[in-house]
């Protein structure tokens, strides 16, 4: 069957508050009866009984009825009107009744610790010149995130303050050719960028295809000439963003009132900065600049350390900026570029990120934007509520609909109390579902602590929050599912890039990489690198006579798949590979092969 009927069952009469059902039940039996009684009495009267067969006529043969028959119209009229007594009393009692249960639920989560509001995310500068969104550099972008004229002009102009930062891209597809399978390393990305800055750097204006005649990047010396315009004027906004990142604090001017609708134009330009500061570090590395290399380095991930809240979208932006990051440190490793005093600084910094502890308090602060936005429509008519939901994502500011007054006032009035107490129902169930997720997320948060990750990994199925926690609940959490395994991974990641500068700086005393993990204790480590998918030593193998290496995590399947990634299910069912692998190898002066494409999409 395409459906499951107990799951829909289950469905409806969690949509249905307790009683409503009775409610919809004696209503409608009371309207059938008197639909009936009507067109019973008006039996010998062919074109009245037509009339009154007919929901959009039945009135006007009530009518009739009435002021021909008098007394006998009370059996119809009096059905109706006890219909009406049961429909809106009755809406009126489970409304209160789901009004004070939602409430007590609220007051219950508040007492456990679990605050609702947003209150406390609102936070004062005493001090501008200690924040960082204060800074003149970043000001901007601050205003840009408020409503009102001068938000709109700020957003208006954003893109050409921060115009030299943005990632120079072609519109061309680049093609690497595989030399030592680099797309598994890390290697291919920052190949593509630097190629791909370069490309546009030289001709902005490329068609989706490649024009005949027209010269591309040869070697890496064309490469660092076509991207010294771009890299130059990158420098002074480089050294606004270092300064504004200098200071201690780092409050934006949420306006978490606005929930849903908040806007966060930061998030975009943060990860345009971390693609900026990576650029700017291959190309100083490409160019043997070590100390602005470093000092790019550093930047791009004190970039991805300004995390501006503990939302969802800015923890799952930030896991994108200390990828990003860590390209740029791959790079400077390859090309054992730094002394191990820059590379202990680095691992220090690296140390600072520990995303998957976040990933429960982000659930909490996105259940506190939702509770801004859905709460506030449990006394809203069902119209203003249903546009809020369709237009759920985008901007939505509860104006009136262009629906004539006169529907909105009578879905209002004959659907009002019912609707909005199916709403407080759903709204209840929804949070209820959300602490679900924080419940168990807080679990798995404290059993990562000892426990192989791969046995922490939680995961929701969709089909559970609709059938157990409503519509509402159905629409919001099945997004929020995926949040946990990105942390985890994006961590591991960290794991693997902090133990190859371990390798780098045991290369930096003795000239070659170990033949073991276990050869870093005790000079380098106190204890050999685990991989915290399984608490187990991580997979590691020396390459190239000790000048390279391959060091893999077994992933979030806990698997060993020989450090093989597969984006895609096999299609003969067997296991998906998702080992995360770092390979080092050694570098080419020479420029990579690569072919010119068109970009589709």
């Amino acid at each position: 069957m395409g459906f499951d009927m107990p799951s829909l069952v289950h469905q409806f009469l969690n949509l249905i508050p307790e009683g409503g059902a009775w409610i919809l039940i004696a209503t409608l039996g009371l309207l059938v009866v008197g639909w009936i009684s009507t067109i019973v009495l008006t039996a010998r009267t062919k074109w009245l009984a037509l009339l009154a067969f007919f929901p959009p006529t039945h009135p006007l043969a009530l009518i009739a009825m009435v002021l021909k028959q008098g007394s006998a119209s009370l059996v119809p009229l009096g059905a109706y009107s006890l219909a009406a007594v049961t429909w809106f009393s009755g809406s009126q009692r489970i409304y209160q009744e789901q009004l004070q249960q939602l409430e007590q639920y609220e007051q219950a989560l508040k007492v456990d610790g679990e605050p609702l509001g947003i209150e406390g995310l609102k936070q004062r500068v005493d001090q501008p010149e200690e924040n960082i969104w204060d800074h003149p550099f970043l000001k901007p972008l601050a205003t840009a995130g408020t409503k009102g004229e001068s938000g709109e002009q700020a957003r208006k102009e954003m893109g050409d303050r921060y115009a030299s930062l943005e990632l120079p891209r072609t519109r061309l597809r680049i093609q690497l050719e595989k030399d030592g399978d680099p797309e598994r390393s890390g290697l291919r990305n920052n190949q593509e960028m630097i190629l791909s800055s370069a490309i546009h750097s030289m001709h902005p204006e490329d068609a989706l295809e490649p024009v005949e005649g027209i010269s591309y990047p040869a070697d890496r010396e064309a490469v660092l000439k076509a991207l010294e315009p771009t890299i130059r004027a990158m420098e002074e906004d480089l050294r606004q963003l270092s300064e504004a990142l200098s200071r201690p604090r780092q409050i934006y001017p949420h306006q978490w009132e606005e929930g849903f609708n908040m806007l966060l134009p930061q998030l975009a330009k943060l990860k345009a900065f971390s693609q900026a500061t990576t650029l700017s570090t291959l190309y100083h590395t490409w160019k043997a600049e070590p100390e602005k290399a470093f000092q790019t380095a550093k930047l791009g991930l004190r970039t991805a350390e300004v995390r501006d809240s503990a939302l969802l979208i800015s923890c799952l932006v930030q896991i994108a900026q200390v990828r990003i990051a860590m390209n740029a440190i791959d790079e400077a490793r390859r090309h054992h570029l730094w002394g191990e005093e820059e590379w202990i600084s680095i691992q220090e910094q690296l140390e600072t990120f520990r995303m998957i502890d976040l990933m429960d308090d982000s659930l909490r602060m996105e259940r506190a934007i939702g509770h801004a936005t859905m709460r506030p429509m449990v006394d809203r008519p069902p119209t203003e509520v249903m546009r809020l939901i369709q237009n759920m994502g985008q901007d939505f500011s509860g104006t009136p609909s262009d629906e004539p007054a006169f529907l909105e006032k009578v879905s209002s009035l004959f659907l009002g109390r019912f609707w909005q107490a199916c709403y407080a129902r759903q709204w209840r169930l929804c949070l209820k579902g959300y602490q679900e997720m924080i419940s168990d997320l807080n679990a798995a948060e404290e059993a990562s602590q000892t426990k192989p990750w791969k046995d922490i990994l939680v995961s929701w199925d969709p089909l559970h929050f609709k059938t157990d926690f409503g519509i509402l609940a159905g629409m919001l959490l099945p997004a929020l599912d995926k949040a946990q395994s990105k942390a985890v991974r994006s961590q591991v990641e960290i794991t693997l890039t902090r133990t190859s500068i371990d390798l780098e700086r045991y290369y930096l005393r003795q000239g070659h990489y170990p033949e073991r993990l276990e050869d870093l204790v005790p000079g380098w480590r106190d204890s050999v690198p685990v991989d915290p998918m399984t608490q187990q030593p991580l997979f590691y193998k020396s390459l190239s006579q000790g000048m390279g290496f391959e060091l893999y995590s077994v992933g979030l399947n806990g698997e060993d798949d020989g450090g093989r990634y597969q984006t895609k299910t096999p299609r003969d069912g067997s296991r998906q590979a998702d080992d995360l692998l770092l390979i080092h190898l050694p570098i080419s002066q020479s420029l990579p092969k690569y072919q010119l494409g068109n970009r589709k999409g």
